[in-house]
């Protein structure tokens, strides 16, 4: 082996840890962006009697169904017992989404947001086949 064949095989070797560690790191993010999420946020003012805005936002993996209720009571698990007691949005979302719902609640107390993120081979307000949920507990003054 000549000088300089042994050269260009030393770089090569050093230069493979750092290869494997890119390749880590690309691998790591798109695991981590394959992953279904959602978040609810509403506002900390909500006042009885007007409207607020209910915002909410995520990943889908492939299309989804985004179930958002509102319920004084708390949320339930599924859908389909939040469905029971109240009306809500839906909207089919992938990839990342932003939605935005409106709620207007007429008396002051706590309130809930229950939103669900569902498989969109799921029947309408499903009992299965829910990837994500995120319920947040606020106060209407």
């Amino acid at each position: 082996m000549s000088g300089r064949t042994t050269a260009r095989s030393t770089r090569a070797l050093r230069r493979a840890p750092l290869i494997a560690v890119a390749l880590l790191a690309i691998v790591a993010a798109t695991a981590l962006a394959a992953v279904n999420t959602l978040h609810a946020h509403v506002p900390s003012n909500a006042q009885a009697n007007q409207n607020y805005k209910i915002k909410l936002h995520g990943h889908a993996t492939g299309t989804k169904v985004l179930y958002v209720f509102l319920d004084y009571a708390g949320c339930r698990q599924t859908p389909a017992g939040e469905h029971q007691r109240a009306n809500g949005y839906i909207w089919r979302v992938s990839g990342d989404y932003t939605e935005a719902g409106v709620g207007n609640s007429p008396h002051s107390g706590t309130n809930h947001v229950c939103a669900y993120l569902v498989k969109n081979s799921a029947p309408k307000n499903p009992r299965t086949g829910i990837v994500a949920t995120d319920f947040v507990t606020f106060t209407i003054h």
